[in-house]
């Protein structure tokens, strides 16, 4: 009895999850927007210009979609009422398809007594869910609503991602340093303005306050998780840049960091992590020819990234990796002349 109560709660985690995926590709659908990844126990699909492609990746126990607007859809005027819209349409959503397979699994028990103990373990593991995700999703709209700081603070993260989407730079978004965010015990309530003034201080240039960043990095990467990926590429980015001002220490950090991450970061296409990964082979490694053939490919793939003001920036970064690059190979097959 035990041991299939236990079965069906594992298999209800399982259907949960592809469940939440189907949720959030549905109302995607419904917002008019397109599927541009899905990422199913650590297997990687990807659809740029109507192509899917397949790879590994990390693996984590869940079920991740990601939708994005259509490239020739406009960029939306008022993005916090879109997200207020999205969330009542996945609470709406959940209630429907989730509501639809208990009932299926009541029928199911009520036909086949003996297995019930399944059934029963299934239907915990959904109902927990389903709480789950109407919760998550009634928060989102009362920070969408509300004036409490935590409210502020992702409003502001909404309005800046749909500046960025309508091809406004980070360096062009004031954004000031401030410890008392980057630092705060609430720290999961400035999680993107701590992403929105890195990218503001990367697109300027401005390595001398990414440093001050670097102990925020540094937490965020003590551990592994797929969550936190970002947080390593980054980190990696900036020890191969000072790798490359001669900085030896940040050459050994690089290669450590490098072999915490190098599956996930090998095998992403984004041009993020394509700039990533060409400047450690550029500056740390000394593969040139290799970065050079990297840094080429992301920007060939720059454009499929849904976000035109980063991508901006990021050809601007892989451009001059190219550049480096370049010279490299160059100055090394003279003096081998």
């Amino acid at each position: 009895m035990v041991i299939l109560f236990l079965v069906g709660a594992l298999i209800g985690y399982f259907v949960v999850n592809i469940l939440l995926g189907i949720i959030v590709y549905i109302s995607g659908k419904l917002m008019g927007h397109v599927l541009r990844e899905c990422t199913i126990f650590g297997v990687r699909i990807t659809k740029i210009k109507g192509k899917l492609s397949a790879s590994a990746s990390t693996f984590s126990p869940t079920v991740s979609v990601t939708i994005v607007r259509k490239d020739d859809d406009p960029v939306p005027e008022d993005p916090v009422s879109c997200e207020f819209k999205s969330s009542c349409s996945l609470i709406v959503l959940a209630l429907i398809i989730n509501g639809a397979v208990a009932a299926a699994g009541v029928l199911l028990a009520a036909k086949y007594t003996e297995a019930k103990p399944l059934v029963n373990g299934f239907l915990i593991m959904l109902g927990l869910w389903t709480l789950i995700i109407i919760s998550t999703c009634i928060d989102t709209i009362i920070k969408l609503k509300g004036n409490s700081e935590k409210a502020v603070a992702f409003r502001e993260s909404i309005i800046v991602r749909n500046k960025w989407m309508q091809g406004v730079r980070p360096r062009d978004i004031e954004v000031l340093y401030n410890e008392d965010k980057v630092y705060s015990p609430q720290a999961n309530i400035y999680l993107f303005y701590v992403q929105n003034l890195y990218y503001h201080l990367l697109d300027k240039g401005d390595f001398y306050y990414i440093e001050r960043l670097l102990p925020y990095f540094q937490k965020k990467t003590e551990y592994f998780a797929p969550a936190n990926v970002i947080y390593y590429f980054e980190l990696l980015y900036y020890y191969s840049i000072m790798s490359a001002m001669g900085n030896k220490e940040c050459n050994f950090k690089a290669y450590e960091l490098y072999s915490r991450c190098q599956q996930s970061l090998e095998n992403d296409n984004d041009v993020n992590a394509r700039r990533v990964l060409s400047a450690f082979k550029l500056y740390v490694a000394n593969e040139p020819e290799s970065a050079l053939e990297l840094a080429t490919e992301g920007l060939k793939n720059a454009d499929d990234f849904n976000c035109s003001g980063l991508v901006a920036m990021e050809k601007e970064l892989l451009e001059n990796i190219i550049k480096s690059a370049q010279f490299e190979l160059a100055r090394t097959r003279g003096e081998n002349i």
